[in-house]
Order: structure tokens, then sequence, then C-alpha cells
């Protein structure tokens, strides 16, 4: 039986420097290895492939939504929003901040992050009081067979 493990994410580049600067010094992701034409950035699970695109396919393969979501502290999250990194302002949602960032190419993606102050504990609701109600009967109607 196959498992399913992702192993990496390929994400192409025109310019493999300006890319290694954005993704290793803007966003702290460490380098693990460099070749001609790539690079592989990424601490821990999958890697980040950067891949530089040839000049006939770069306009097709670069500068889209990439449907990345990477989770990071709120710490960070705060650190590259006070550096301006996110292009739109974050969504709140009750489990996190959600933004959107884009690298030099114009490739999108999203930072979760925890949310900053967590909720108070709220209140037990209180019980709903008992209504106490008598009911009549009503009188019939003439001309009803019931």
């Amino acid at each position: 039986m196959i498992v399913p493990q992702l192993q990496s994410v390929f994400v192409f580049v025109r310019d493999l420097d300006r890319a290694l600067f954005f993704y290793c010094g803007t966003l702290g992701l460490p380098l693990r290895r460099q070749w001609a034409g790539g690079a592989e950035v990424g601490d821990g699970g999958a890697a980040l492939m950067l891949a530089v695109a040839d000049a006939d396919t770069a306009p097709e393969a670069t500068g889209r939504a990439t449907g990345i979501t990477f989770a990071v502290d709120r710490g960070t999250y705060d650190s590259l929003a006070a550096r301006g990194v996110f292009g739109t302002h974050p969504i709140h949602y009750p489990w996190g901040a959600l933004a959107i960032m884009t690298d030099p190419d114009g490739n999108e993606f999203a930072l979760l992050a925890p949310t900053a102050v967590e909720r108070a504990e709220q209140p037990a609701p209180r019980p709903i009081p008992a209504i106490h109600a008598t009911f009549r009967p009503r009188p019939r109607l003439k001309g009803n067979a019931s």
C-alpha cells in the first residue's frame, strides 16, 4: 500500500538569485541545496523547489496563485506584516489570521498564523427559565363536527 507523503512543491521563478533572496532572506527559509537552474528551500517536511522557468514558459509558469499555505507562528507572522510582505489585509478567522503574499515573480502564497489573543472563557449559559402555562379548553363552535 502506498501512503502518500508530500515530498516537494515546485515554484517556477525567472531569476534564482532574486528568488533565493526573497525565500531565504525575507522569509527566513533555510537553503537545503542549490544547483544550476534551481534550489531547494525549507525546513522540516516538504521542500519548496525553486525552478528557473525558461524564457518560453516563464509567462505561463510564473505569476500565479500557487494554492500553497504556510503555517507560521504568530511572531513570524507579525514580523513579516511589519516589513510589508503581505499584499492584502489579513482575513481573521476564529482559528487564525490568513494573509496573502507574493514573491518577486508574482507567485501568490498564503500564510496562516494562530489568533493573537485567545478568547476569554465564555461564562456558561444560564438555563432557560421554565414557563408555566395553563391551557383552558376552547369553546366549541356551532356547526363544528369535532
